[in-house]
């Protein structure tokens, strides 16, 4: 195993860490939803969790299956 191999698994098992703990997202670390425009259109969406409490982005709606 290379040290490139060894900090990836580290990465990797670090952001299953974060996911699992985290309330928002998907078990792939994702919220998906609504994104609402400025002109008022609305279509669907989806943001990469960042596992922090900072708000979802503004016109952002998340579906009701988020855990």
């Amino acid at each position: 195993m290379t040290l490139d191999d060894d900090a990836r698994r580290r990465a990797a098992a670090q952001r299953a860490h974060e996911i699992a703990g985290c309330g928002v997202c998907d078990s792939d670390g994702w919220v998906t939803g609504r994104q609402t425009s400025r002109d008022g259109i609305t279509r669907d969406a989806a943001w990469r969790c960042d596992h922090t409490d900072r708000p979802l982005p503004h016109g952002f709606t998340p579906d009701g299956g988020v855990r």
